[in-house]
């Protein structure tokens, strides 16, 4: 019933198969648009945080070369308290001697020892460790009288965020423009295939015996009008045909004289009615018989007795000697 349903609703074969077709290459065209966006809008946004964590890390390692000096830790203190506080993405800051000791940071529960097993000497940033997974620290060296690092925690999850709330509206412009694709795909197949269909149904027609069954179609295009009028010329053609068969067969049944005819091999596959009249077999009893065995005896066709056991074995398929 449902199948039914379906086939009243989206047509034949032919359009449902133009609709699955155009739905299917309208989503595999959105997920790899989607794909591909998806790794752009990574390595860009990517490509941006890096440029802002190494900017961040050098101009606080730049600041910290004269403080780290002067073993001022209160204002290395402060100074890592107002990078942190200079951009939302910053998760932490701190900073730490050519020994690895951290001489400040910005962390208010006590310095995660675990960060410093994640940082990088090349400054291009890495994700560190456990619960900062979604952090990439940045790290640049402080060149002075005293040497060291500082370490700035850039979030990552604001281009995740993004990057999920992308691919949300394109899965919905796919499920949308999927169901667009639907109607559009089911006009255009109907549209496409309604001269298929007449033509489908005069075949029919024809194949009934309704010879002579014109289409009629209200497409102004060349082509279908085209294809219509060769159908209704080859219907009308093949009704003739038809006619001038049957007059023929009327004439060769009806004929005063007998008529068979034979396949190549001259087996008898036909033989009107003055045929049953002369040889006084019917054409059931003649079909399939050679024309030789209507020659065994010259008075094959006639009523002479001595023939009759002859006959009655010829009927019955047996030798006639």
């Amino acid at each position: 019933m449902l199948k039914d349903k379906l086939n009243r609703i989206f047509g034949g074969g032919i359009v449902k198969k133009f609709i699955f077709w155009t739905v299917a290459i309208i989503i595999i065209f959105d997920v790899l648009t989607t794909i591909f966006m998806q790794i752009d809008m990574d390595r860009a946004l990517s490509e941006q945080l890096n440029e802002k964590g190494q900017l961040l890390s050098r101009h606080l390692a730049e600041e910290s070369s004269g403080l780290l000096s002067k073993e001022n830790t209160g204002d290395l203190h402060q100074l890592a308290v107002n990078i942190n506080n200079s951009d939302n993405e910053v998760v932490y800051v701190y900073i730490t001697d050519a020994n690895n000791n951290v001489l400040a940071h910005t962390f208010d529960g006590g310095f995660p020892n675990e960060l410093l097993a994640g940082s990088t000497d090349n400054g291009t940033g890495s994700l560190v460790p456990d619960k900062w997974g979604y952090v990439i620290d940045f790290k640049a060296p402080i060149i002075g009288k005293r040497t060291g690092f500082v370490h700035v925690g850039m979030d990552r999850r604001p281009i995740n965020e993004k990057i999920a709330r992308a691919t949300r509206i394109n899965i919905a412009n796919i499920l949308i423009e999927g169901v667009l694709g639907i109607m559009m795909a089911y006009i255009a197949g109907n549209y496409l295939t309604k001269p298929i269909r007449t033509l489908v149904k005069g075949a029919e027609e024809i194949g009934r015996g309704n010879l002579g069954f014109k289409i009629e179609t209200s497409s102004k295009d060349d082509e279908i009008q085209t294809l219509s009028n060769a159908f209704n010329q080859m219907s009308n053609s093949l009704s003739e045909s038809i006619s001038e068969l049957r007059k023929l067969s009327t004439a060769v049944e009806e004929a005063p004289d007998g008529v068979r005819i034979t396949d190549l091999d001259g087996y008898i596959i036909y033989s009107n009615k003055a045929t049953e009249k002369i040889l006084g077999f019917s054409p059931e009893e003649l079909k399939g018989k050679h024309v030789n065995e209507l020659n065994v005896v010259p008075d094959f066709g006639s009523n002479n007795p001595t023939n009759s056991l002859r006959l009655d074995n010829w009927r019955q398929g047996l030798p006639m000697r």
